[in-house]
């Protein structure tokens, strides 16, 4: 049983986390299992007979969630993700989801327009 945060190289790498992984892992293949609340971490991995090498990149987070407190019909949300994020899942503060006109102003701008007010959550991914 290996523990959080332990490295084991042999035929292949896995990185785990809690538990052992239960899927095998080929030679060359990283296993990273998350919990659903936390961002992945970008990560590269080289692994050849002679070498293993694994970077940490940058904690880079995989998605962003705004809150709108204040009805509107336009949203603008500054995020930190370093990409433009294709999946937007709006839901209101009745747990609506709504979907809403999207474009995006600049490389870490989205625009959000709506019919009517609207507040909730924004979950960009």
């Amino acid at each position: 049983m290996t523990t959080a945060g332990e490295l084991i190289v042999g035929a292949g790498v896995t990185v785990v986390g809690e538990a052992q992984t239960s899927t095998g892992v080929a030679p060359g293949e990283i296993a990273v299992p998350v919990e659903s609340s936390v961002d992945l971490t970008a990560l590269t991995g080289q692994v050849d007979d002679h070498e293993t090498r694994i970077d940490v990149l940058e904690a880079t987070p995989a998605a962003y969630t705004h809150t709108q407190v204040t009805p509107s019909t336009v949203w603008i949300i500054a995020h930190p993700l370093p990409f433009e994020p294709a999946g937007i899942e709006v839901v209101d503060h009745v747990g609506t989801q709504h979907y809403p006109l999207v474009t995006y102003p600049d490389a870490s701008t989205v625009r959000l327009a709506f019919r009517r007010n609207v507040y909730g959550t924004a979950r960009l991914s």
